[in-house]
């Protein structure tokens, strides 16, 4: 059998590596910013220090632990190399570390249920798109995936070195999301012995339970006010049934080879309880809330359901452990990471189309007609120095102009737009208008300032116009 596995394991390393490397590459680690990501830097990682930052909690887009951490890698950032690009490739240190997190997994699984769930990660859409991206989803993967680490350690052996880390691990997961607070309750169900609750102080399962209360506790208490003033924002989904599918279609569809034969093994009652707790824990948050929350919130969330998945997937490879099972594992496991893909745009239209921004698939930033470094430097190419004001509308992304424009020198005050601080109520004369390529921002535009503008151009899905005197 070892001369099955051994050329296996080769050509899965080798073909995740190519497909993988070429997606992210490609695809993603020289994309634009978005609005979230641009929104990140000039709000948050700009502020002078990283107590200002904690303090600056008053929009969920400040994920605090996340926007230090990039303001102190920016100190590292060499001569000529592009702010964003250089910015990009601390998600990715997270998002190989991740990879890293369940390798180690093999102290507790066999290697081959460890290479296909790291290879399915891998040539998953949401790895492609969160591994580079400025927010804090693939480093709370990173931080819950070692949390599982520490915690399966814990149970085996429950020293108050792994109860330090584990403590420190969910807190950091903590203060990058506070949301990761229900991962870290997944992880808690896991490892709950149901059957045999007596075992739970011999291993010090209250402490695992308790460890993140405490953990949320002492990093958001202090800015207690700032909590509940985001909490009161309406911001997410109109649809609570969509983003539940959403969230839910992207993680089945990543794995779907693994799960279709996690779920020929039967396990025990305990087991099956713990399965359903973990995988509906979430859905409450997606239903009850109004609106519902983004879909990409629960990214990290992955941690504990590839821990079920590997629950799963490890009795089914011991029992085929000597039929070509897992070659054909692992050729199905490419061909799904290469078959959404090519499908990636149908699935975006068919779950998110009309909802809101696409969060697992093809969201409207990874496709090629987001370039708004590219109006910024037709701007610049067509009026120089002499640039009038310009009103970006929400929808053209504003946050993303005003980065770019100050990279290249462009005074922050010429972008108008509506933020926080208020609505823009007149247009200068002579101003400009950069409109998204959708027929009702052009038309909001024109009612609202009871304006006629001129076409002047276009850059991807960014329309400039004249606005007439």
């Amino acid at each position: 059998m070892r001369k099955i596995i051994r050329p296996t394991n080769l050509a899965l390393f080798f073909a995740v590596v190519l497909l993988a490397c070429g997606y992210i590459v490609n695809g993603a680690l020289f994309r634009d910013l978005w609005f979230d990501e641009a929104l990140t830097f000039l709000n948050f990682v700009m502020l002078p220090s990283a107590g200002d930052i904690y303090r600056s909690y008053v929009i969920p887009n400040n994920q605090i632990l996340f926007s230090i951490l990039l303001k102190y890698w920016l100190v590292f950032q060499p001569p000529g190399m592009a702010t964003d690009f250089f910015m990009r490739l601390l998600p990715l240190l997270f998002g190989v570390g991740s990879l890293w997190m369940i390798y180690l997994w093999k102290r507790f699984f066999s290697r081959r249920t460890v290479y296909l769930i790291m290879a399915a990660l891998a040539l998953s859409l949401p790895f492609e798109i969160y591994s580079v991206a400025l927010r804090g989803y693939m480093p709370g993967l990173f931080l819950l995936l070692l949390c599982v680490n520490i915690a399966l350690r814990f149970r085996r052996t429950p020293t108050p070195w792994y109860a330090i880390g584990y403590f420190a691990a969910a807190l950091a997961a903590l203060a990058v999301l506070p949301s990761n607070i229900v991962a870290l309750g997944g992880i808690a169900l896991r490892l709950m012995p149901l059957s045999r609750l007596s075992e739970c102080r011999r291993f010090g399962w209250w402490f695992l339970a308790a460890a993140p209360l405490a953990g949320a506790a002492l990093f958001y208490l202090p800015i207690l006010d700032n909590v509940r003033m985001v909490l009161a924002l309406k911001e997410g989904w109109r649809s609570n049934t969509a983003a539940a599918i959403l969230f839910y279609a992207a993680y089945v569809l990543s794995f779907l080879p693994l799960i279709a034969v996690s779920a020929v093994h039967r396990p025990g009652w305990e087991k099956m309880v713990k399965i359903a707790g973990i995988v509906l824990l979430v859905l409450p948050f997606f239903l009850l809330r109004h609106p519902a929350p983004f879909p990409r919130v629960f990214f990290p969330y992955w941690a504990v359901l590839l821990l079920v998945l590997a629950d799963g997937l490890n009795p089914f490879l011991a029992a085929t452990r000597r039929t070509w099972s897992y070659p054909l594992l692992a050729a199905l496991v490419v061909a799904c990471g290469l078959g959404m893909q090519f499908s990636r745009g149908a699935w975006s239209d068919w779950l998110a189309k009309g909802r809101g921004m696409d969060d697992y698939f093809y969201p409207e930033y990874a496709r090629a007609e987001f370039r708004p470094h590219d109006t910024v430097t037709m701007l610049q190419e067509a009026y120089g120095s002499a640039l009038p004001p310009v009103y970006v509308s929400f929808q053209a992304d504003f946050y993303p102009m005003i980065f770019y424009g100050l990279l290249n020198g462009v005074d922050a005050r010429a972008w108008l737009f509506d933020g926080p601080r208020g609505r823009v109520e007149k247009l200068p004369r002579g101003a400009l208008a950069v409109l998204s390529d959708r027929p009702e921002d052009l038309e909001e535009f024109s009612r609202r300032f009871g304006v006629t503008p001129v076409y002047v151009g276009s850059s991807g899905f960014q329309r400039i116009y004249r606005v007439a005197d």
